[in-house]
């Protein structure tokens, strides 16, 4: 679904919250043309251009900036197009990156496709369906991908690491190299050693390889003629990358800014939500049980309406929050308040997800007496079976996310569902106490009042 959809429904208009100190700016198509100070964005398409003297923070569908930088790039949304210089890090998770401004510290990105073919002086950490460098590289590199290709025109300082299905090192390396791979084809310059474990190798012709080349692997490597390899150390070893353990590779995405919660939350998602999400579960049926009742009651009475009205809150819950973290940041008081909103975003979600485990679990373990409710080791053993189901479906490649989005639905769902409800369905909202259980005082016959009244 459309990012800048999703904010025209949400009501959204064009608003620059601030004049002075920061742009801070939510709407649809928005342009930019340079900024004394930070700039700020949430919205659909994103333009910035000129010289703009700070930060760049934006969750947008798509961003052009080609622009002259003095602080740091964070991006969060569907496309990011950034040209120009940065004198900061950049900071990107979309879903394609095409990154060649020259960057004056370190890149953390992570798309479906990434390119990067501008200079950085930093540090490079790039993982993504696919990932093309082209540009020169300061500091490390750490490269991750289903196909990732150094081109003859890329070059590489410090020590790089690489894992990925497919590699193809055609630019130059002056310093270490190591490598986990599927397949690996070698057609460039390497000034320090290189090691290798990949199911096969492939030395091109015109490569130079100036220190040892060790490799290890079920077939020997292709040598072929024109190559030029100092030392070469072949290791027979049985080896299959995708059912290896590959979790010794460190990739180091390091983000300090407000995109912590998108990167962070996607490491290790099926260990990581399993746990988090079965340990806020259980202490929201510790905490609230009366009201998990009424929201698994809710759902029990409105299955399909909890479902719909829950699909189109997941995007509406986000724009919401960004909505009040944006206007949050625009008071120095509650720029706190905004970033501990921002850190709680990810675990409002899982929340939600476990109030989805414990409606649906509670449809199929508690039959008989549906109003009475579950006991809380109940609920948790439910919690645990619905969620489990959730991560072994999560192996499967597409039916995992159709399932954690449906639970994420029925859970929101519910939740608005339960508004105003009594756990056994009752609206509190239209009934009314009976007479005989008002115990308002009487005024006395002197005409004093007594405490309470008044």
């Amino acid at each position: 679904m459309d990012f800048k959809k999703l904010i025209m429904a949400g009501g959204l208009a064009l608003a620059i919250l601030t004049g002075g100190a920061q742009a801070q700016i939510i709407g649809g198509d928005v342009v930019v043309d340079g900024s004394r100070d930070d700039v700020i964005f949430l919205g659909g398409e994103m333009h910035v251009s000129g010289t703009v003297e700070g930060d760049v923070f934006g969750m947008a569908g798509e961003a052009q900036i080609d622009a002259i930088v003095s602080g740091d790039v964070q991006f969060f949304g569907g496309e990011l197009s950034l040209a120009g210089t940065v004198a900061g890090e950049v900071d990107a998770a979309a879903g394609d990156i095409h990154l060649s401004a020259d960057v004056g510290n370190d890149v953390n990105v992570a798309a479906g496709d990434v390119t990067v073919t501008g200079a950085i002086v930093g540090d490079l950490n790039a993982a993504g369906g696919s990932v093309d460098i082209r540009g020169s590289v300061g500091g490390e590199s750490h490269l991750a991908g289903g196909h990732v290709l150094l081109a003859p025109e890329s070059e590489y300082t410090g020590t790089v690491e690489i894992i990925g299905g497919h590699i193809e090192f055609q630019g130059i390396a002056r310093d270490r190299v190591e490598i986990e791979a599927e397949e690996v084809i070698l057609s460039g310059r390497f000034d320090g050693d290189v090691e290798i474990l990949a199911e096969q190798v492939r030395v091109a012709s015109g490569s130079v390889v100036t220190g040892t080349l060790q490799i290890e692997g079920p077939t020997e490597p292709v040598i072929e003629d024109g190559s030029s390899v100092s030392v070469l150390d072949y290791t027979q070893r049985d080896y299959n990358f995708e059912r290896e353990n590959i979790d010794e590779f460190d990739v180091d995405f390091d983000f300090d800014g407000p995109l912590n919660f998108a990167i962070g939350v996607g490491e290790n998602i099926p260990a990581a939500f399993l746990a988090t999400a079965f340990v806020i579960g259980f202490l929201i049926a510790l905490m609230s049980p009366n009201g998990l009742r009424g929201m698994t009651s809710a759902f029990r009475r409105r299955p399909v309406s909890a479902f719909f009205l829950g699909a189109i809150g997941i995007p509406m819950v986000f724009i919401i929050i960004m909505v009040v973290i944006v206007l949050l940041w625009a008071t120095v008081i509650g720029i706190p308040l905004a970033i501990l909103l921002l850190v709680m975003l990810p675990f409002i979600y899982i929340g939600f997800m476990a109030i989805g485990g414990f409606a649906i679990g509670d449809l199929i373990f508690n039959r008989s007496y549906p109003n009475a409710g579950l006991g809380l080791a109940l609920r948790a053993a439910s919690l645990l079976v619905v969620l489990v189901a959730v991560y072994v479906l999560g192996f499967a490649p597409g039916l995992g996310l159709l399932i954690g989005l449906v639970v994420l639905a029925i859970g929101i769902g519910s939740w608005l569902l339960s508004f105003g409800k009594h756990p056994d369905g009752r609206d509190d909202r239209n009934d009314e106490p009976a007479e005989t259980s008002r115990r308002d005082p009487e005024p006395s016959d002197d005409g004093s009042v007594t405490d309470g009244e008044g």
